[in-house]
């Protein structure tokens, strides 16, 4: 799937990878964190890191019990316990040398985020958004590790986005991201767009990058159109020496039957004009044909860099009820059971204190 990559990657700075779906985008982060994903695959080339790194897979958040096991801290959360409790052996006071500060930066993160203080709380009872936050403090704990991240935004409202990117700011290592979110794409320092044909580098934020990848794509339509011009006059050079040659032909013809020159002098002609008319028809021939495959080729490139487009159907307007809800009980959150009838075009938003969410229904079918 990749052929040859170099790069490295910036400490103290946040870098994006990104590029279309099925690039391998989430594989390479992968083998970055040295998975490999089936042991069929052939990898050669080397990793090298300078400095220990974490890993926050995109499908697999999160398989704790408790906030303290998944923020990784649980043997120091429970030595603190056992001191408060006046249980605390020599070996708890040995373990928490030099740290007692952190109950203090554990529940200021945990509050930053939004998050359940009690470290004895259930994960189970948390939403997908607390989940994608809990697992990423985790990692925000670890202040010498760099960070790989594939969608950290995943199931995040706005203020955890703006949360998330103040944390990633402040980490100190640095850290690579896999992500779809144009609001993250434009806070991070450097961008590494990952195509069939490499890893391409640009420093800056997402904006800075799709000024200077327009500038490639109009670039590469205009070496496209030149080319097509090109093949086109080929042609009708082509064409044109023919239609000399056919004519040299049938005024030395002409000639033949009128008898006004030797029929060996003629004839010597001839074969002459045939062999150097073939001769310039194969050297135009290979022309047109190299010249349509690099067309061919440039087409093909500028196929695969261009944005993907989708472009949906105009359906016929709906009007009345699209949803209806009645007597729903979440499972955290308000205990209070939930009524709604939501018509065709209407706009509403929920909003909870620890968390929030809009959602806009336009029109629909």
């Amino acid at each position: 799937m990749f052929k040859e990559l170099n790069f490295s990657l910036e400490h103290h700075q946040v870098s994006a990878l990104i590029g279309r779906n099925g690039q391998g985008k989430s594989l390479l982060m992968q083998l970055l964190h040295k998975i490999s994903p089936t042991t069929e695959m052939h990898i050669s080339g080397q990793i090298n890191w300078q400095t220990k790194h974490a890993y926050l897979s995109q499908l697999t958040r999160l398989q704790s019990d408790t906030i303290a096991e998944a923020l990784e801290v649980n043997h120091l959360y429970n030595a603190f316990q056992r001191v408060e409790q006046g249980e605390a052996r020599y070996d708890d006071y040995d373990l928490l040398e030099g740290h007692w500060d952190l109950p203090n930066i554990w529940e200021a993160l945990l509050r930053s985020a939004q998050l359940p203080t009690d470290l004895d709380f259930p994960v189970k009872q948390l939403s997908e958004g607390q989940k994608t936050k809990l697992a990423l403090s985790a990692l925000f704990l670890k202040t010498d590790h760099y960070l790989l991240l594939d969608e950290p935004s995943n199931h995040l409202d706005q203020e955890a986005r703006q949360w998330l990117i103040a944390q990633l700011k402040k980490h100190p290592v640095g850290a690579l991201i896999i992500s779809h979110d144009l609001t993250l794409l434009n806070e991070v320092d450097h961008i590494y767009h990952l195509n069939e044909h490499g890893l391409q580098h640009t420093t800056g934020n997402y904006e800075k990058f799709y000024e200077q990848y327009q500038f490639q794509i109009e670039a590469l339509e205009q070496s496209v159109h030149q080319h097509q011009r090109e093949v086109k006059h080929m042609k009708q050079k082509q064409h044109e020496v023919l239609m000399k040659a056919q004519k040299r032909e049938r005024a030395g013809n002409k000639l033949r039957d009128s008898n006004s020159q030797a029929k060996i002098l003629l004839d010597f002609k001839k074969e002459q004009a045939g062999q150097s008319l073939g001769a310039i028809h194969s050297q135009h021939q290979r022309q047109i044909d190299q010249s349509q495959q690099d067309l061919k080729s440039k087409k093909v490139l500028l196929e695969t860099v261009k944005p993907q487009q989708f472009i949906f159907p105009s359906f016929n307007k709906r009007t009345g009820e699209i949803l209806r809800i009645e007597n729903l009980k979440l499972n955290y959150g308000t205990q209070q059971p939930i009524h709604l009838a939501l018509r065709a075009c209407q706009k509403i938003s929920f909003g909870w204190p620890k968390w929030y969410w809009e959602i806009n229904f336009a029109e629909t079918d």
